[in-house]
């Protein structure tokens, strides 16, 4: 017989993944404006107040990495926690890069490349621990 869903850590995980999926929707905008401008750096665009919004939105995924270490996560998850803490903590680091590859009217396009790549790879780690995770309880 499996066990069921710990009453705290399967919502409260699903919390924390859902907040982290709608501070990405919220800062996708700017993303793509970025990018347009890496295309085109003629275009007009504030790179100041995108780097505020990025790290205003860094620094909510760091609260959300915050909650995650302090989850209580049954026995039987513990490893696959703790992988999902390593992959969004990595996530995370992804994301203060971008925001410092941004400077009042230029963006270091090795260091926003780079933070591309790690934010996309640490997303992919954190969505196959999180279905690993609930596929266990299935």
């Amino acid at each position: 017989m499996k066990k069921k869903f710990d009453v705290n850590y399967g919502p409260k995980l699903g919390e924390i993944i859902e907040d982290t999926n709608n501070i990405g929707e919220e800062m996708n905008d700017s993303y793509l404006l970025v990018k347009k401008y890496i295309d085109d750096n003629t275009i007009d665009i504030d790179l100041v107040q995108i780097q505020d919004k990025f790290q205003n939105g860094t620094d909510k995924y760091k609260r959300n990495l915050v909650s995650l270490k302090n989850l209580k996560a049954p026995i039987k998850e513990l490893g696959k926690h703790n992988q999902m803490i390593s992959a969004y903590e990595d996530y995370v680091d992804g994301c203060q890069l971008m925001v410092d590859s941004l400077n009042d009217d230029s963006v270091d396009e090795e260091k926003f490349n780079e933070s591309e790549k790690n934010q996309e790879e640490s997303s992919d780690r954190v969505t196959k621990v999180v279905q690993r995770i609930l596929t266990s309880y299935m």
